[in-house]
């Protein structure tokens, strides 16, 4: 059976504000803990100026928080409950604030966060996922493989393929969907089909 997951739709940026201090929330899908860090490290690069750049993300079963110098809890643990209460399983979210000078107290930092974070969810959208691949499929000229594709409903007009030396698709399937593109295209001389990477694919 395959498993459904719920991933942040895109990366998307919004703000907040409130008693002069200004709150940048940021977001992305993520496949890996990885993916979520590197993530965080481009955004604190593009806010290096910032007063505080705290985060939370969740991997299946894997969280992780930082409240980034505002007080224990009233940061990462804020945006974390947001993903969660989305029933995100796989994204990450930045919250970057520029301190305005009033203080808003561990209440309103709390608060701001967590509303900060729940607008970004709003924003990207949640969608239904699978975990799956991003596939290149390589053919020489004389075979076409349109109709293969269309009969296993891939809508081809979404594709841009490559025309080289052979020609080149690259697209994402859910791992179901790899193996009727093998069984299909296995036979066929002149085809082959390589998995590049490891992906979270939208269930439509």
């Amino acid at each position: 059976m395959v498993m459904n997951m719920k991933v942040l739709r895109r990366q998307v940026e919004v703000e907040y504000h409130i008693k002069r201090s200004v709150f940048i929330g940021v977001s992305s899908p993520v496949m890996t803990e990885d993916e979520a860090k590197d993530f965080i490290v481009k955004v604190r690069e593009k806010y290096s100026d910032a007063t505080h750049v705290a985060w939370a993300y969740v991997i299946h079963t894997v969280e992780g928080y930082s409240d980034a110098g505002e007080p224990a809890g009233t940061a990462g643990p804020p945006i974390l409950r947001a993903l969660k209460g989305a029933g995100v399983t796989h994204g990450v979210i930045c919250v970057v604030r520029y301190f305005g000078g009033i203080k808003l107290g561990k209440r309103g930092l709390i608060d701001a966060y967590g509303h900060t974070a729940k607008l970004v969810i709003e924003k990207a959208g949640v969608a239904e996922a699978r975990e799956g691949y991003i596939v290149e499929i390589t053919h020489t000229y004389d075979v076409k493989i349109d109709g293969i594709l269309r009969s296993l409903g891939i809508d081809v007009r979404e594709l841009s393929p490559r025309y080289e030396e052979v020609v080149r698709w690259t697209l994402k399937v859910d791992k179901e969907m790899y193996d009727k593109l093998v069984g299909s295209l296995k036979h066929l001389d002149g085809v082959q089909i390589d998995i590049k990477g490891s992906t979270l694919v939208e269930v439509s």
